[in-house]
């Protein structure tokens, strides 16, 4: 597996905001966003086994893994979820959608659809949407009946730059859908990793 890096801090977004998590970093994505706030994606990596995998995450308390990327579905990653989940960790992951299939034995789906034209509808545990001002509102109604309650709107931010205006635009958006939450990525705000 290609790993850009494995640390240990706070999921800062979406359903499990203020859970303690490891963090898992895949190389690679198969979309180029311009607002992409993670370039250690398509820089570097080192191979791991599942058993070095192991060995390096035994050191954090925590029993709650985050397999993020770049895109982590670029993988067939099902074997090493339930490796991990034999081992007593509860996994989630954060996709674009782009292959379900591998990654469907995690506990967890945060859904983060990038590109409008193929948004998965029924996919994931939590569905995520990047707001700024060309953000299309009608995808909130269209997911709306899907999402189990769990679908955050998420401010776009200039790399690790807050922007007003997407937070504002968020607000506004949740006042009218009240069915919808906001997701403010905190580990901005509060300059943590």
């Amino acid at each position: 597996m290609k790993i850009c890096e494995i640390f240990y801090s706070l999921q800062g977004e979406g359903f499990h905001t203020g859970k303690a998590a490891i963090f898992i970093r895949f190389y690679g994505c198969n979309l180029q966003c311009d607002f992409c706030d993670e370039p250690l994606h398509k820089s570097h990596f080192t191979n791991y086994t599942t058993e070095t995998l192991i060995q390096n995450i035994q050191a954090f308390p925590s029993k709650f893994i985050v397999l993020t990327g770049g895109e982590p579905s670029l993988y067939n990653l099902n074997d090493l979820i339930l490796t991990l989940q034999e081992q007593g960790y509860y996994i989630a992951v954060e996709t674009n959608g782009l292959n379900p299939a591998n990654i469907a034995t995690a506990n967890w789906i945060t859904y983060s659809p990038k590109e409008e034209t193929k948004i998965r509808k029924n996919y994931g545990d939590e569905i995520k949407f990047i707001i700024d001002s060309q953000f299309n509102e009608q995808l909130i109604t269209t997911m709306l009946p899907v999402s189990n309650s769990n679908l955050f709107l998420q401010p776009k931010a200039d790399k690790e730059k807050i922007v007003d205006a997407n937070v504002k635009r968020c607000c506004e958006l949740v006042k009218k859908y009240p069915q919808t939450r906001l997701s403010l990525q905190i580990h901005k705000y509060l300059n943590i990793n």
